[in-house]
């Protein structure tokens, strides 16, 4: 019966031979390589988490201080600089 089995599974993946097998004629379970798990935690991953922890406890720092410089924040200076402005106060 297990050249009949054989016979049948030939060509396709042996899994599904070693599974007939062990259905039908009761062969033990054939031992799989267990999955490696993702490395949700990889060093560039907690580096990142880290920065950002860094950048949380410097904000706390500076609202406890008595004020956040919110230009820092703002999408219109990514560099840093203060927009030039006229003597009156308003921009070019």
């Amino acid at each position: 019966k297990e050249g009949r089995i054989a016979w049948a599974n030939r060509g396709k993946d042996p899994l599904f031979l070693f599974a007939a097998l062990q259905r039908q004629l009761g062969y033990p379970l054939v031992p799989r390589p267990k999955r490696p798990q993702p490395q949700t935690e990889s060093p560039a991953l907690l580096a990142r988490r880290i920065d950002r922890l860094e950048l949380r406890v410097k904000l706390l720092e500076e609202e406890a201080k008595g004020g956040i410089d919110l230009t820092q924040f703002d999408p219109k200076n990514q560099h840093g600089d203060d927009p030039p402005r006229s003597p009156s106060g308003t921009l070019p």
